[in-house]
């Protein structure tokens, strides 16, 4: 089952459908709560869902399928990356996440997910500590480095 939120004017359309698109149910209201996405989960047997995590969704999800599997669409994780960091990061931490965003797109099973096979890199700033004492751009490494001297995040 897909759910989403779609704004039409000042009025909002929460709507349930299958993978087929047959729609399961709709509800009408002013915006994306709780309280509305609860009175449309009332009325659906509990699925496993995919949604673009939208306010409201979760809590009115554990209120009335306390149980189910839900499943963040992942064609957004890669657009809400790359609104917040554009096509052409300046830091080497925003190019590594930009990285990691367009691995999580080829993840096609368990094998592929784990964070070794696409998210580690040797001497990248991905590795190392998450924190540093070094200036944003690393002084005279080229790069950032940690409190110790890695290169690392920060």
């Amino acid at each position: 089952m897909l759910v989403d939120g779609i704004y039409l004017g000042s009025w909002c359309l929460l709507i349930a459908v299958t993978e087929d698109l047959q729609v399961l149910a709709w509800q009408w209201c002013s915006t994306e709560s709780a309280a509305a996405w609860t009175a449309l989960l009332a009325r659906i047997p509990a699925p496993v869902v995919v949604c673009d995590g939208g306010s409201g969704f979760a809590s009115a999800a554990g209120a009335c399928w306390p149980d189910t599997k839900i499943q963040r669409c992942m064609f957004r994780v890669p657009m809400n990356v790359r609104r917040h960091l554009t096509l052409r990061p300046r830091t080497h931490g925003g190019r590594d996440l930009l990285e990691l965003s367009r691995a999580l797109s080829r993840v096609v099973d368990a094998g592929t997910a784990s964070p070794g096979s696409w998210g580690c890199r040797p001497g990248g700033s991905n590795t190392g500590s998450s924190r540093s004492n070094a200036p944003p751009m690393g002084g005279a490494s080229g790069g950032p480095t940690t409190g110790s001297g890695k290169r690392g995040c920060y």
